[in-house]
């Protein structure tokens, strides 16, 4: 993250937004393609036109990914403890 807010221009779903974020605009960029790229996706396949419902189903898949991804990472968080505890207690056997 940068320290200063920009201004930046996007477009998601034929919608021009002006965005200010301390992010870089790649970041911008790119989080405003996907996201237009997603309800471009759900209009097409749910055949749902309405752009709030659009950006309720969006949400709600990016809420669900972002839960999956916590999930993953508490798993991995605890692994992580779980070898570390092995490493320590192997050093510890050694050291007798």
């Amino acid at each position: 993250m940068n320290t200063t807010a920009k201004k930046y221009k996007v477009t998601i779903f034929d919608e021009s937004y002006t965005l200010v974020s301390d992010e870089s605009e790649k970041h911008i960029v790119d989080s405003a393609l996907q996201v237009d790229k997603l309800m471009s996706d759900i209009a097409r396949q749910a055949g749902v036109t309405d752009v709030k419902k659009l950006a309720v189903l969006v949400a709600l898949q990016f809420s669900s990914e972002l839960k999956h991804l916590k999930e993953n990472l508490e798993m991995h968080n605890l692994e992580k403890d779980r070898l570390a505890t092995l490493v320590d207690q192997g050093l510890s056997d050694l050291q007798r």
